[in-house]
C-alpha cells in the first residue's frame, strides 16, 4: 500500500516532463507539500533525478523565483505551455 502522496512509477509524469524538458517548455504544477498543502506553480524544468525514495524534478520556480525540487509523487497534474524558456548562464548562475 502507498502512503498518502505517493504514486505507483508507472502513473508518474516522466514523459510529459521529460518532453518539456527537452522542449524547453515552461510548465504549469498542481503539486501538494508533504502537509497535503496545494498550491499551482509554473515552473522552468530543468532536470529530473533519483533521490531515494523519490523521483525530484529541478526547477526554477516562477512563484519563488528560486530552484526549486518537486517529488514526482506529488504532483497533481502538470501540463507544458506553449511558453518556451532560453538557457540563460547568468539566470542558471544566479548573478
Amino acid at each position: 500500500m502507498l502512503a498518502i502522496g505517493e504514486r505507483r512509477a508507472d502513473r508518474l509524469p516522466f514523459t510529459r516532463l521529460r518532453r518539456a524538458i527537452r522542449d524547453k517548455r515552461r510548465v504549469a504544477l498542481h503539486y501538494a507539500d508533504e502537509g497535503g498543502r496545494e498550491s499551482e506553480r509554473k515552473v522552468r524544468p530543468l532536470a529530473l533525478a533519483f533521490h531515494p525514495p523519490a523521483w525530484l524534478l529541478i526547477s526554477w520556480c516562477e512563484l519563488r523565483s528560486d530552484f526549486r525540487n518537486f517529488r514526482l509523487d506529488r504532483i497533481a497534474s502538470c501540463e507544458a505551455t506553449a511558453e518556451c524558456f532560453a538557457d540563460d548562464v547568468v539566470f542558471l548562475a544566479g548573478s
